[in-house]
């Protein structure tokens, strides 16, 4: 019977292979955090619940982003939407990998390392996305 990190892993693996080819799916990233706070439920370590919060803030700043990509965006402000939604790609992907071989291998500080990374590319994204919300207004005053 495979373990709960185990099956953590494989989720945390399939989100990383998917935000990599850039499939950003915020339900998927948000159903992950659900397993990781079961996880802890299930295998009784405390961390998981700072794994399961990491993969919410980061399910809500996508959510963000992806909202505002859908808002009409002068060229300049669509260019750094596309610089910081690589930047996800890469650094998210990274993230959510390293996320997984750390819980699968049992080490919790390399776990909450990667949830560390993950909380600060959420960031990121929240800041970018609440910036562009803010300036919308006013692009649409300049055309």
């Amino acid at each position: 019977m495979p373990s709960v990190e185990a099956g953590l892993a494989r989720i945390l693996r399939s989100l990383a292979e998917d935000m990599g080819k850039g499939v950003l799916d915020v339900d998927a990233v948000e159903d992950a955090g659900d397993v990781a706070i079961a996880a802890r439920h299930l295998a009784g370590s405390d961390y998981f619940y700072v794994l399961g919060n990491s993969l919410y803030s980061l399910a809500e700043a996508i959510g963000g982003i992806m909202r505002v990509a859908s808002l009409p965006l002068s060229t300049e402000y669509r260019s750094r939407l596309e610089e910081v939604l690589e930047m996800l790609r890469r650094e998210g992907s990274g993230a959510l990998r390293e996320m997984a071989a750390h819980v699968e291998g049992g080490d919790e500080c390399g776990a909450l390392r990667a949830a560390a990374r993950i909380y600060g590319v959420s960031d990121v994204l929240s800041g970018v996305a609440r910036n562009l919300r803010a300036v919308t207004p006013l692009i649409g005053e300049e055309e």
